[in-house]
């Protein structure tokens, strides 16, 4: 398994293109989302540390 954080997603094609160039197989191409909780407690642990 393979996890690349991308800064711009749109790139995804492009990094799989030269991936399958490379000879790497690639099965699947998946975006990870954040869940709700955990942005509510990356917003409030800042707010702890700002105080």
């Amino acid at each position: 398994a393979l996890r690349m954080n991308l800064l711009a997603p749109e790139h995804a094609g492009e990094i799989n293109s030269r991936l399958v160039a490379a000879g790497v197989v690639v099965t699947r191409l998946e975006p990870v989302r954040q869940s709700l909780e955990h942005r509510f407690l990356e917003m409030t642990t800042r707010l702890e540390v700002a105080a």
